[in-house]
């Protein structure tokens, strides 16, 4: 029987990593154990899956009866959650209680992923698993009654609390003070908020570590160490290697809807006591973000393309290829077999000229190197119809250009260090490359 675990969430920061960490069965920090080499991931995002809805939520859960869920659904955006209250609460709270019920109906686990947010940043030590939560913020009251409700609606349930989330995918903000860095060159940040910067990737592999056991409860699991945002800030800059001036500054001085905890350090205290704490120091996990060089490959299906994506990701551990193609008639999947489960690899089904598709890989990704493979290549297709050709060749070409100097732009005709566009082109260029 084929064991099941269903990601919610699944194109978020975290869901995007735990999807990929479950199917390659490693990480950066080592191999998964052997129990999830049989475990067939079922991915589910808001296209697929509304946990708000509760008739749906029952329904596909009854439908995939899973080993477990990991709930990496959410609103996150703290302010957001400040002004449509009524929004937070259904999507972090009454969602949750619907996954909890569902689980429990057919016998699976369930994972909620919770936060720093639930605590008020009063105290003066980390915070335990055992300190009572007194949130502030409607983002925290909504995630804390999700909490009570997987505990009060479940029986095999694991809460785990992080904080200062970031990743590869999606928006963060490493990614915020890499762009505004480039862009502005002079930062101000706060110095007075406290907390623990934790890797997606670090959180992905406990979730993994804990899920096999029964060693049910709630858990925090952040990056090892603690700091301020301008701290954090000040790292981001100096690994990055970007030349931009951060200066501290105090809450106050930058208000927003929602109150922030002061001081909302967490201790990974159960989680030493049971499958153990292998989380980084945050420094150390920051770095391992910052050596990884990210390649953007547009028509890495075909014969050429997928063979030096092959080569590339044989040779070096630290790149990241993002395989975009619009999978025509030269494109094949099947080429590239012996990759598609390595953790550096994704592919975007996308068609060069669709330049808002382009501009969105862009943004979620700190491309550092584009090589430009898709083009229409067969030639006697050409007289028949050559509009495909201007289509793909000339405008597919000029929207990518347009989306890396868009993304690489830090001021005036001054780009972002060390980016390079190569463009893969033919001898039919010419007449005869003899003359």
């Amino acid at each position: 029987m084929v064991c099941k675990i269903i990601v919610t969430g699944a194109k978020g920061q975290l869901g995007t990593e735990l999807v990929k960490t479950i199917k390659n069965g490693q990480s950066e920090l080592g191999q998964l154990d052997d129990f999830y080499k049989d475990v067939q991931v079922i991915a589910a995002d808001l296209a697929d899956l509304d946990i708000c809805d509760a008739q749906s939520v029952y329904e596909f859960v009854e439908n995939a009866r899973p080993y477990a869920v990991i709930n990496c659904a959410a609103m996150t955006n703290v302010d957001g959650c400040e002004t449509d209250p009524e929004r937070a609460f259904k999507i972090n709270a009454l969602g949750p209680r619907n996954l909890a019920v569902a689980c429990e109906n057919v016998g699976a686990k369930l994972v909620q992923i919770s936060t720093d947010y639930v605590f008020d940043g009063c105290k003066k030590s980390p915070y335990v698993e055992t300190d009572s939560a007194s949130p502030r913020s409607v983002y925290g009251f909504s995630k804390n009654l999700g909490e009570q409700y997987v505990k009060n609606f479940s029986n095999k349930w694991f809460i785990l609390r992080t904080a200062w989330l970031y990743g590869y995918e999606g928006n963060n903000f490493v990614k915020t003070i890499v762009k505004a860095g480039r862009e502005k060159g002079f930062l101000k940040v706060v110095n007075d908020q406290i907390g623990n910067p934790t890797n997606a990737v670090d959180l992905a592999w406990h979730i993994c570590k804990l899920l096999k056991t029964n060693e049910y409860g709630i858990y925090h699991c952040t990056g090892k160490g603690e700091c301020s945002w301008f701290d954090f800030a000040c790292e981001i800059v100096k690994n990055f290697e970007i030349d931009a001036t951060v200066c501290p500054c105090s809450t106050d001085e930058f208000p927003r809807p929602a109150p922030r905890p002061q001081y909302s350090s967490l201790k990974n205290f159960m989680l030493g006591l049971t499958v153990g704490d292998q989380f980084r120091p945050w420094q150390e996990a920051l770095k391992g973000l910052k050596n990884m060089k990210t390649y953007l490959v547009t028509g890495g299906a075909g014969f050429i393309g997928s063979n030096f994506i092959i080569y590339m990701l044989n040779k070096y551990d630290n790149i990241r290829i993002i395989n975009v193609d619009s999978l025509t008639y030269a494109g094949n999947l099947e080429n590239l077999k012996s990759v598609e489960k390595n953790p550096n690899y994704k592919f975007v089904q996308l068609d060069i000229c669709d330049g808002a598709g382009l501009d969105r890989i862009f943004e979620e990704n700190d491309v550092d190197y584009v090589v430009n493979f898709a083009a229409e290549s067969h030639v006697d297709r050409s007289i028949k119809n050559p509009q495909i050709f201007l289509q793909t060749n000339v405008l597919g070409t000029s929207t990518l250009l347009c989306a890396a100097r868009k993304a690489w732009t830090v001021g005036d005709d001054i780009y972002k260090d060390g980016v390079k566009y190569l463009q893969v082109s033919t001898d039919e260029v010419s007449n005869s490359l003899s003359t």
